[in-house]
């Protein structure tokens, strides 16, 4: 076997392996968002994550892995779409970010009570949980 035909079996083997180590990446990525919003009350919408960037990076002990970064939506009526992401390193879920998450707003006129009243001031905010580098969610 000549050298360009080994290269070119070496190149196949390392693609087929990226393309299930991406595979199994980002089963463990929907589960991690699919965990996160039901923790919070959400709804994951099309039970699907999408990729956004795939860099190589080095863990604490300076092993190389692929860092990747997900993006994906949720509801938190079904009516409407927010935007969350995801990021993990290797196979293991470093941060799972969900966007701003507009609470419910209560009329002081609605309810019969004076306006100015701590109901009807609920803001919109963004939750975040961290993940510590050895702890994987799924």
């Amino acid at each position: 076997m000549s050298w360009p035909d080994l290269l070119s079996i070496a190149l196949l083997g390392a693609a087929v392996w990226l393309w299930f180590a991406s595979i199994k990446a980002r089963e463990i990525a929907v589960r991690a968002a699919r965990a996160a919003c039901q923790t919070r009350g959400l709804q994951l919408l099309d039970d699907t994550v999408a990729i956004i960037r795939m860099k190589p990076a080095r863990d604490d002990e300076g092993q190389l892995h692929w860092q990747r970064s997900y993006s994906f939506e949720y509801s938190v009526t079904g009516e409407n779409r927010r935007s969350g992401h995801l990021d993990m390193l290797g196979l293991k879920v470093l941060d799972t970010e969900l966007g701003p998450r507009i609470l419910r707003v209560v009329s002081c006129e609605a309810k019969n009570l004076p306006c100015g009243t701590a109901q009807g001031t609920d803001v919109e905010r963004g939750t975040s949980s961290r993940h510590p580098p050895g702890d994987a969610e799924g």
